[in-house]
């Protein structure tokens, strides 16, 4: 069976969306015609995601979606599909796997001033609501909530150490989990954009369950 390139896919389905959505034949789609259709598929609360799905797209940033940003934008998710699908197929779903468990023995260097004894959690807390620097207090305070986690040694007192490779553990989980809900959300909508308008007869829309 012949599988049509990337490239003539996404160009086939700009074609279909531009029919579809570009009703007044601008040439060009802009954020309101986008705003409808994707309201059309999913209500009111589609109007809070436009904003990030058609600066995704609009490279120019001039507030109009031509078929070349589209196109690009399209087959730059086909091909992030259809990389997931052959890593999923290697056992590896982002290509990107976490720091092994080991690393957790390897935290960043300790500072280079005095013996760290470590504080306690009563410690912690007490230095959180006691020291004029806001750093400190807020690392203090993290610590205190989860000292537990932090603790790793499990020796009653949370090192200079611990509390950095926590602190630097949950600001990276943090800033991951929001840069990847908000990357797939933009991926999904605009698959359910693509899935929606962007494939007519001739068009095999099942290539898009590659990321399934």
């Amino acid at each position: 069976m012949h599988i049509p390139s990337i490239s003539n896919m996404s160009s086939q389905i700009t074609n279909n969306i531009f029919s579809k959505i570009d009703t007044k034949n601008q040439g060009y789609i802009e954020k309101s015609d986008l705003t409808s259709a994707l309201s059309k598929l999913n209500g009111d609360g589609a109007e809070t995601n436009t904003d990030d799905v058609f600066n995704s797209m609009d490279t120019d940033s001039d507030g109009k979606l031509t078929k070349s940003e589209l196109s690009k934008g399209i087959e730059s998710l086909l091909s992030q599909l259809q990389s997931n699908a052959l890593q999923s197929s290697q056992g590896d779903m982002n290509g990107m796997p976490p720091p092994p468990e080991g690393m957790k023995g390897m935290p960043p260097p300790p500072p280079p001033m005095g013996e760290d004894e470590g504080v306690t959690k009563d410690q912690a807390t007490e230095i959180a609501s006691s020291t004029d620097d806001t750093n400190l207090a807020s690392l203090m305070k993290t610590v205190s909530e989860n000292f537990e986690a932090a603790d790793v040694n499990q020796d009653g007192k949370v090192s200079a150490q611990e509390a950095m490779a926590y602190q630097e553990k949950a600001d990276s989980s943090k800033s991951s989990s929001s840069t990847s809900s908000a990357n797939n959300s933009v991926s999904n909508i605009m698959e359910q954009l693509i899935k929606a308008y962007g494939f007519s007869n001739s068009t095999n829309s099942s290539s898009l369950s590659i990321s399934a």
